[in-house]
């Protein structure tokens, strides 16, 4: 695949004289690919430039501009790029991290370039402010290389592995937000790269499952056909997009409550551990979303509810299943005493049928109802100030200056709270954990 090919064979109508002084888009655009094609980049981005100021709805202008300029980089090699987003069975995205820091230093300013370019034309073009020429699904392939590249980059200056991050298993595509680093400024970076990259292959959802299968090592072959590549790779489209704006714009102080994925930690201050799944809606009844969550490998998709999820992010979740840290059976998620086969509540929706829960919006899990966030004062307090009371209790731990008793957390939120004893409440303030 070239980087930036062209998308058609006709993308101008060549004239027998060029007046250069004119502001003649069609004319400075084909001056601009004369340019091009003797490798005089320069002049030929000076050329695609002038055309936008002429008229900046001139799609082929855009277009020439963003392969002049990409074309002008060092190190910005579309076959070594490919090469460098193709993961290996061993070191997925491997490539990244062992680049030593000038080379890195020098695709990351080409990458960045190009995609200052790009993202201006792709907000014309999907704003139909443009003559549609063309669009954004003809290089969206391209688009989603660079992306993924550019993500790969930040991984690598915060010293993160991007495999952990996006990954294939027998159950779909993942992004799990929890391999980001404890910086919030970090995850937000990645998570920017990932929405655009999402952006990207929904662009041309024919060619995303592709793209995804090219990251991916090539024993996910064994788990996912093409079409369910293709399925997968639709919902993790709308997955990134939804996740990375929702990180980009939240409220740093409250940031990991959102993307510590499957951490054994209380990180709402609800007195649950890991308590949602990841399926875009509330699970516990607290009147958030997709809070303090497990790791979403917990998540077994029913790919037969497919029809459900049309326009909506997360593929249908058919059950949950015990993984990783959650099989010992030492993870208390409601903190009753009770944990894994010994509390199948934990594990077990209300409505184990999908289209079910799709149809009445309930998603509740069975443990839920015996925590009991209809508690009446929790209820009725506005979700502002739910929040304000469960953020003050998660920063509550000092055990020499506890300023919210065991009691108290009971009458003011309820929730899991109202399983602890004394012993498992001093374990949270210890280390807010259920392990």
């Amino acid at each position: 695949m070239a980087l930036l090919g062209i998308a058609g064979c006709n993308l101008f109508n060549p004239t027998q004289s060029v007046d250069i002084a004119s502001n003649d888009a069609a004319a400075l655009t084909y001056e601009g690919y004369l340019h091009f094609q003797k490798t005089e980049y320069g002049m030929a981005r000076e050329y695609f430039e002038r055309a936008i100021h002429a008229d900046s709805s001139y799609s082929e202008a855009w277009y020439g501009y963003a392969k002049a300029i990409a074309s002008m980089q060092p190190g910005l090699n579309p076959f070594e790029l490919v090469t460098l987003t193709k993961s290996s069975s061993t070191n997925p995205f491997g490539a990244f991290k062992a680049m030593n820091d000038k080379d890195a230093k020098i695709l990351s300013n080409g990458i960045d370039s190009v995609m200052l370019v790009l993202d201006e034309f792709i907000v014309l073009d999907t704003t139909g402010r443009t003559d549609k020429r063309v669009r954004f699904s003809h290089f969206a392939d391209s688009y989603s290389i660079l992306c993924m590249a550019q993500a790969g980059l930040v991984a690598r200056n915060e010293d993160l592995d991007l495999g952990d991050i996006l990954y294939v298993d027998q159950n779909g595509i993942h992004i799990d937000f929890s391999s980001m680093g404890s910086s919030i400024q970090n995850a937000q970076k990645i998570a920017g790269a990932m929405a655009k990259l999402g952006k990207g292959l929904k662009a041309d959802k024919d060619k995303a499952g592709s793209v995804i299968r090219n990251m991916m090592p090539d024993s996910t072959g064994d788990w996912l056909t093409d079409k369910a590549y293709a399925d997968f790779t639709d919902h993790a489209a709308n997955f990134m997009i939804d996740k990375g704006e929702q990180l980009e714009k939240i409220d740093v102080n409250r940031a990991d409550v959102f993307y510590n994925y499957g951490n054994i930690t209380d990180d709402d201050g609800d007195g649950c551990v890991d308590e949602e799944v990841i399926d875009g809606f509330d699970n516990d009844g607290d009147g958030e979303v997709d809070e303090d969550p497990r790791s979403q490998a917990v998540n077994v998709t029913d790919m037969n509810s497919i029809q459900y999820t049309t326009n909506i992010i997360y593929p249908p979740v058919k059950e949950l299943k015990m993984v990783g840290r959650y099989e010992s059976g030492d993870v208390d998620i409601d903190m009753n005493g009770l944990a894994g086969d010994n509390d199948p509540d934990e594990w077990t929706f209300k409505n184990k049928d999908y289209s079910v829960r799709f149809n009445n919006g309930d998603h509740l899990l069975k443990f839920a109802f015996k925590a009991d966030f209809f508690s009446p004062y929790f209820m009725n307090l506005s979700p502002e100030e739910r929040i304000e009371i469960k953020d003050a209790v998660r920063h509550d731990t000092d055990p020499n200056n506890i300023q919210y008793s065991l009691q108290q957390r009971q009458q003011l939120i309820g929730g899991c709270w109202n399983n602890y004893d004394e012993t498992r409440f001093r374990l949270w303030i210890m280390s807010r954990n259920a392990l």
